[in-house]
C-alpha cells in the first residue's frame, strides 16, 4: 500500500506490469513480500555487523517472565535496528546543532 501511495496509480501499474498488462494481485504481493524479506535480511546483517557480540544480545533481545530472549526473526531485528538507527541519527543531529 505504501508503494502504491508513493508512486501513484499510473507509476505503480507501470512498475508491476508485463507486456503492457498489470500483474495479478498475487504476483504483486509475492514481489513486495520478496523485496521486504530481502530488505529485512540486509538490515539484519547490518545489525549483526554494527552490534557485534554482547552488544547485539543487549540491543536485540526482550524480557519475558524474567528471562532475556534474543530476537531471531529477521523482521523483528530489522524493525529494532531501524529504530536504533533513527535514535542514533537524531542524537547525532542534536550534537551537531548544539
Amino acid at each position: 500500500m505504501n508503494e502504491y501511495e508513493s508512486l501513484g496509480k499510473v507509476d505503480f501499474e507501470l512498475k508491476w506490469s508485463e507486456n503492457n498488462e498489470i500483474l495479478p494481485s498475487h504476483r504483486i504481493i509475492e514481489g513486495l513480500r520478496s523485496r521486504s524479506r530481502n530488505q529485512n535480511d540486509e538490515l539484519t546483517a547490518a545489525a549483526r555487523r554494527n552490534f557485534p557480540g554482547d552488544s547485539f544480545a543487549k540491543n536485540f533481545s526482550y524480557r519475558k517472565n524474567g528471562k532475556s530472549i534474543l530476537l531471531t526473526d529477521a523482521h523483528s531485528i530489522a524493525k529494532r535496528y531501524t529504530r536504533l538507527q533513527e535514535t542514533i541519527d537524531a542524537a547525532r543531529a542534536d550534537i551537531l546543532i548544539t
